[in-house]
């Protein structure tokens, strides 16, 4: 029957129930509601601990990589250490001027006509000018165009010791300017050097580098080019 209800001294009519039933049901569906806002609340928290994590595991790969570079940077651009060679770069003495030309070794003869300016621009993107003095010193400037002159310098000038042996001409690279390339190129070329003489003149110099492939073709310089 759906009569009135009679319990604990109240009657309880068919109104009173229902009305009980749906306060219930709005009970139930914020409770259910609150429910959902919390899980949506701990999956964005979680979602927001990834996303931070994510973002610190990127920043430290990032930070370890710039490390890296600038590590590896800085030891191409620091000094080179002293390299221990077989072969000793050791000048020559000239010849005497008191001596007789005629007396002179082919050796001789030939490390009187290494100096002076030689060039050399037979290279692509690249001009080089070397410069032999009686002391065993020497210099080397090179000029550079395209990607290798925004890689290095337009200029880069190394200051070498030489010296001739048979028909070995053999240089060392001491240091030079802007130091940082010049530290670079030694850093990742060497600082030493052998080429084999294939012809000398008095305005030409033929080399082969040890490589046995690459030859450098240098002509002497002119004396208003010299003088530049």
């Amino acid at each position: 029957m759906n009569g009135p209800h009679v319990g604990a001294g109240k009657v309880v009519g068919l109104g009173d129930f229902i009305d009980l039933k749906i306060r219930y049901s709005a009970v139930e569906r914020q409770a259910a509601q609150v429910a959902i806002m919390e899980e949506r609340r701990i999956m964005r928290k979680q979602v927001e601990e990834r996303r931070i994590m994510r973002k610190q595991v990127v920043w430290g790969f990032l930070t370890l990589v710039l490390l890296s570079g600038g590590m590896a940077y800085w030891r191409l651009t620091a000094e080179p250490p002293a390299l221990m060679d077989d072969t000793a770069v050791v000048a020559i003495p000239a010849t005497s001027p008191k001596s007789d030309p005629k007396k002179e070794s082919e050796e001789e003869k030939e490390r009187r006509k290494l100096l002076g300016v030689w060039h050399d621009d037979s290279q692509d993107n690249r001009k080089m000018t070397m410069t032999l003095i009686k002391d065993g010193t020497g210099t080397m400037l090179v000029e550079l165009s395209g990607w290798q002159a925004a890689l290095y310098a337009s200029k880069l000038r190394f200051d070498m010791k030489w010296s001739l042996n048979g028909k070995k001409l053999f240089m060392k690279t001491m240091g030079g300017e802007p130091a940082d390339k010049v530290n670079l190129v030694l850093n990742m070329a060497g600082n030493t050097g052998e080429d084999t003489i294939l012809e000398l003149t008095d305005d030409r110099l033929l080399l082969l580098n040890k490589d046995g492939k690459t030859k450098y073709n240098w002509r002497r310089a002119k004396k208003d080019e010299g003088s530049k």
